[in-house]
């Protein structure tokens, strides 16, 4: 099948446009210094200012960074399968370390803290595209095992790296739906997604007498 090349972000000779010098690619505006975040400033302005793409859904999902030690945490945790259901809701990706003490440990010669504004620009801007009354759903976690903690030389154990990417969020009207390391697979959720619910589902609730016949009917 031949497809249309709507977008090319490489040079003829197959080097990156991205180079963290300069300008960003076809825009008037100067780069960040870093060639991890200058990719995602080239999409805020091509494509969340713009209306492209769906700011009340966001995708918090390792990068091919993964490949660099995938034995680091269970086989499944590069999250690829999950990435379905957000492309179907046309979401903002993004792999951004919350900290902005120290430079994100993928991209160490970035500016300190580059990533979280990086991150605080596409929050900003989906929160104000849902009018401060939507709420943004933001699937996936912090990358902890790979990256921005400890785990990775960087300053920060992994709980207080979760609880800062929640802070963050909160403040933009945005909320996790926390894929973590050992539940990190979730497959084909762009076709379940269409699967007919009840309108209700009602859950009775057990009493003490319910349990103690139901743990004598088991003796």
């Amino acid at each position: 099948m031949n497809l249309k090349e709507v977008v090319r972000l490489i040079n003829n000779d197959g080097t990156s446009m991205f180079t963290g010098k300069g300008f960003l690619p076809g825009l008037n505006i100067r780069s960040s210094g870093s060639v991890k975040n200058d990719p995602y400033l080239w999409f805020i302005e091509k494509y969340m200012k713009l209306g492209r793409s769906n700011t009340k859904y966001g995708a918090y999902y390792i990068d091919q960074y993964w490949r660099k030690k995938p034995l680091c945490s269970v086989p499944n945790h590069h999250t690829l399968t999950n990435h379905d259901f957000f492309v179907s809701k046309r979401a903002f990706f993004f792999d951004l370390s919350p900290w902005g003490d120290e430079p994100a440990t993928d991209d160490l010669n970035q500016k300190v803290g580059t990533d979280l504004e990086t991150l605080k620009q596409m929050l900003l801007i989906a929160y104000k595209q849902n009018k401060g009354i939507d709420f943004c759903y933001i699937g996936g976690f912090p990358s902890w095992a790979f990256k921005y903690t400890k785990h990775a030389e960087g300053m920060h154990d992994d709980v207080p790296t979760e609880w800062e990417f929640s802070k963050i969020i909160s403040a933009y009207n945005a909320f996790k739906d926390a894929d973590a390391i050992g539940y990190g697979a979730l497959a084909n959720a762009s076709f379940w997604q269409h699967f007919p619910l009840e309108k209700e589902y009602k859950q009775s609730w057990v009493s003490r007498e319910n349990l103690i016949n139901l743990n004598s009917a088991t003796l």
